[in-house]
């Protein structure tokens, strides 16, 4: 869900330059009117790594953030994790990376989540800013 895209980079490498359908693609879906639902694991794409499964970030997300925010599709993404992990059992646990800001990405994934991991430099500033 960050739209500098670091995770997808590391994990996919240089098939992350290819075009994908990410979550740039998920959430630009969400904006239309559609009789059927398109299926979340039609943004997923598999990485190198087994069982290791990544839905790629790009720089079409800042474009969208706007439009997305106007048109309350906060809960978008809580239901389709939720879609995604009834299908088959096919995932046990899925991470999202966000942005290092409190923005729609970043709202939207911590109401989807079951929990969260917050890394922070361990000084002064870091720790009251949390």
């Amino acid at each position: 869900l960050d739209c500098q895209g670091n995770t997808t980079r590391y994990l996919l490498g240089d098939a992350a330059d290819e075009q994908h359908a990410g979550s740039a693609a998920f959430f630009a879906q969400t904006l239309k009117f559609s009789v059927k639902e398109v299926d979340t694991a039609d943004f997923v794409v598999a990485s190198p790594w087994d069982n290791l499964d990544v839905m790629p970030a790009s720089a079409e997300l800042d474009e969208l953030h706007g439009k997305l925010e106007s048109r309350y599709k906060i809960y978008k993404l809580q239901k389709a994790l939720e879609a995604l992990q009834q299908q088959d059992g096919r995932y046990d646990e899925i991470w999202m990376d966000t942005p290092p800001a409190l923005n729609f990405y970043t709202r939207s994934a911590l109401i989807a989540a079951q929990g969260c991991l917050i890394p922070f430099d361990c000084d002064d500033f870091s720790r009251r800013a949390l």
